[in-house]
Formats: structure tokens, C-alpha cells, sequence
């Protein structure tokens, strides 16, 4: 039970460390990685964890893990949105 707790960490800040690399240093303009997706950043992190909690609990065959990455994925997005709404960005 404690290997899918630090898989399901582990996962989480891959994912966040992936998003920043993407939307950060690969993005430029007319190139691969310019469209909304990828310039968001909040949108590239919402798709980076759920594309990475969907392979790894797929790979892992473990049903709980896809679900906790859902819920942490759609709350962290929710909190994104929310904090970019009371900034009024």
C-alpha cells in the first residue's frame, strides 16, 4: 500500500515538472508546442497529470490510483482557475 502513496506522489510532481518543461522551454512561437494547450500553463498541467495517472495506473492495473489522480487532478485545476479568477487574469 505505501508504493501506490509514492508512486501517486511521485507521479504528481513528474507531472507538474513536465507541464513547467513544456509550457516554460518548449514552447515558441510558429513551432510543435504552440497551440492552447501547451501555452496554458494550468491546461498543460491539468492534461500532463491526467494523461501520466491514466498510463501509470493502467500500467499498474489499479483502479484506486486512477481515481485519487482524478480527484487531485480536477481539484489542483479547479484551485488553478479559481486563484486566476480572483486575480482577474
Amino acid at each position: 500500500m505505501i508504493e501506490y502513496i509514492l508512486i501517486f506522489w511521485a507521479t504528481y510532481f513528474i507531472g507538474f515538472f513536465v507541464a513547467y518543461v513544456i509550457s516554460e522551454r518548449l514552447v515558441v512561437p510558429f513551432g510543435l508546442f504552440d497551440v492552447k494547450v501547451f501555452n496554458c500553463r494550468k491546461c498543460c498541467t491539468h492534461w500532463t497529470l491526467t494523461a501520466l495517472y491514466g498510463s501509470v495506473s493502467l500500467a499498474m492495473g489499479s483502479w484506486i490510483l486512477f481515481i485519487c489522480g482524478m480527484i487531485i487532478t480536477f481539484a489542483q485545476s479547479y484551485c488553478f482557475y479559481y486563484t486566476e479568477k480572483e486575480k482577474g487574469l
